[in-house]
């Protein structure tokens, strides 16, 4: 059985990292995996609705059923709300985040 794949995006957009998670998530989903991504830190300003290609990435994860899931903690530190946030990303508390950590099979951080 193919277990989950947790990818946590950790770096803003503009930094090629952060691309790499959302790219690497979609790999992974498109080859079976159950594949999430955590937005945490700097990360959760990859969550926006900004004109670029991670946010387009992210849009077509999440439309074709993909778990994208954003630290409220890190958001809220940010000066960011969940309106601010594309639709489709689920704001978790921290209890949230150790549990998809813990349900992960593996987690690759980006």
């Amino acid at each position: 059985m193919i277990r989950n794949l947790c990818i946590i995006i950790r770096r803003p957009k503009g930094e090629e990292v952060s691309t790499s998670g959302i790219r690497t998530a979609w790999a992974s989903y498109s080859s079976a995996f159950d594949s999430s991504i955590l937005l945490i830190e700097d990360g959760v300003f990859n969550g926006l609705n900004n004109p670029c290609y991670n946010t387009e990435l992210l849009k077509d994860f999440i439309s074709q059923s993909g778990k994208v899931y954003c630290y409220r903690k890190d958001m809220v530190e940010r000066g960011l709300t969940e309106n601010d946030l594309l639709d489709g990303i689920e704001v978790i508390d921290e209890q949230r985040v150790a549990e998809i950590v813990n349900e992960s099979d593996g987690t690759l951080t980006f």
